[in-house]
This record gives structure tokens, C-alpha cells and sequence, in this order.
């Protein structure tokens, strides 16, 4: 029996192991292994296409073949059927000759980064229209921050995974997708292997009171001297009312809107800033 020795093999995750058999002949048939439940079985140049195998090259006057050894499915080192993530089996290619080889193979399954970033942050915000804020997010490792979604151009996130709008939204006028002040944004997080998480964030914009109050009421007002009532004033909401103006210190207003004057006027002895009868609040 003639035995020929064969490397040992060291793998990544999800690639292949090439073994290199050498014969006197071109054709070779490979035996069995163990762990066949794991690793697929090694390809014959006389039962398969020519392109599971390489072609024959000469070496001084020796005849070459490659097989290709490869798993049934890509191995997670994560989650290994052999808890020491070591593979082990035996190959025995047979010529036409009946000269066998056998070689002991280990395949070593090495770790790679296969895991996406956790994100950390709010993914449900309430936000007031007309401000400018930001929200923070963070990884549990190095990474590059994007941004993708529906509403995703009105947003902006910097390299240290600020998110925030390109300008302050109006609740008057939803810029969002749905108009309806909802705006769906998701935060991307991207590590140096290259692995990708996403998480998604709405944002609701509330609506504030940015209208100044509508006033209804008489702008002029002709009222006989010696009594107090002036006019009554109602606005469009709930206010608070105060007054200003050259003479408004002669005047005050009720929590109900009624302007009067605080002592009766006396058309003989004005009291308004221009001592004409005329006073402006």
C-alpha cells in the first residue's frame, strides 16, 4: 500500500477546504470518511463534470488532480456540531492501480464577525413643531451611522449617532410621507466587518399654539364724560388680558375683557397725554 501525505486543512466560515491528491493515473475514485453527516463528499473526476474539478497538470512526469472538500452546510462557530470547532476525517483516494492513500484531516473553524450591532435609543418620540432637537443613539461597538426609510431625507444623523430634522417641522405643514405629522425614519448601524442593524424610529410632531390671539371689538369709542365703561372685547381663545399705550395707565380691563376707565373722564379737565379728549390704550 502506497500512502501519500496530505496537508492539514484550515478553514474560515462559510469557505472551502482544498485537498490535493496525487496519482499516477488520471482517473481517481475517493472513498468514504467519517463525519460524512457534515462534510459533502469528495468529487471524482470519472463520475463528475469537469468543473468540480480542476484539470490534471503535469509535475515532473507526476499526474495531479484536485478535489474540492467542502461542507454540507456552512459550519456558525457560534453554534458548532463539535463543541471544540474542530472537524475530524480520513480520505482515502484509490487509483485504477489499487494504490491507496489515506490521510487524517482536521478542519479548524476559525471565528469571524457575523453579528450586526445592537442599537440603543428612543424608537417612539413626541416632538414639538417649531423646534430643533436631537436624539441620541448609541452601538455596543465602533460603527457608521445612515439612515434609511420613508422620511429619511428630512433627517440628518451624525457621526456619533445624533438624529435630528434638516429643519424644523410645522405642524401646519407635515412634510412626512402619510401629511400626517408621522414621520418613519430608520437608524443604520454598520461595523467594520461590514455586518449591518436597523432600527426603526417615529417621530410624532405635536401641534403648539403659534397664532397670536384674534381681538374682537370696537377699535374706536365715543363714551360721555363722567362715567367709567369704555367697550367690551372677546377674543377667538382663552387669554389673559393686560393693556399698554400712552394713557393706559387711566384705564384697566377685566379678566372678561371690559375696558373702563379707573375714574370717570371730565371733558373740562382732560387727563389723556394730548389734553384733547382723545386717549389712546
Amino acid at each position: 500500500m502506497k500512502f501519500i501525505p496530505i496537508s492539514k486543512v484550515f478553514v474560515r466560515s462559510f469557505l472551502c477546504a482544498f485537498v490535493l491528491f496525487t496519482s499516477l493515473n488520471h482517473s481517481l475514485s475517493y472513498g468514504n470518511y467519517i463525519n460524512d453527516d457534515i462534510l459533502k463528499s469528495v468529487k471524482s473526476s470519472a463520475t463528475e463534470s469537469s468543473s468540480n474539478l480542476s484539470q490534471p497538470e503535469s509535475l515532473d512526469g507526476i499526474v495531479h488532480h484536485n478535489a474540492d472538500l467542502e461542507f454540507k452546510t456552512a459550519p456558525d462557530f457560534e453554534n458548532p456540531v463539535n463543541s471544540n470547532n474542530q472537524y475530524y476525517l480520513s480520505i482515502n483516494p484509490t487509483d485504477n492501480s489499487g494504490f491507496t492513500a489515506q490521510k487524517a484531516v482536521t478542519v479548524n473553524v476559525l471565528d469571524v464577525n457575523d453579528t450586526g450591532p445592537v442599537i440603543s435609543g428612543l424608537n417612539a418620540i413626541d416632538y414639538q413643531e417649531n423646534v430643533s432637537a436631537n436624539f441620541t443613539y448609541t452601538a455596543n461597538e465602533a460603527v457608521t451611522w445612515s439612515l434609511s426609510g420613508n422620511d429619511s431625507g428630512l433627517f440628518s444623523i451624525s457621526n456619533i449617532g445624533e438624529l435630528s430634522f434638516n429643519s424644523a417641522p410645522d405642524y401646519e405643514s407635515p412634510g412626512d410621507s402619510g401629511t400626517d405629522n408621522i414621520y418613519n425614519v430608520t437608524v443604520n448601524a454598520t461595523d467594520s466587518s461590514g455586518n449591518t442593524s436597523d432600527f426603526s424610529v417615529t417621530i410624532t410632531v405635536a401641534d403648539v399654539d403659534d397664532s397670536n390671539p384674534v381681538i374682537t371689538g370696537n377699535t374706536t369709542v365715543s363714551v360721555q364724560e363722567n362715567q367709567t365703561v369704555v367697550s367690551t372685547y372677546s377674543p377667538n381663545e382663552a387669554v389673559t388680558w393686560s393693556l399698554s399705550g400712552t394713557d393706559s395707565s387711566l384705564f384697566s380691563i377685566s379678566n372678561t375683557g371690559e375696558l373702563s376707565f379707573n375714574s370717570s373722564p371730565d371733558f373740562e379737565s382732560p387727563e389723556d397725554n394730548g389734553a384733547d379728549n382723545q386717549y389712546n390704550v
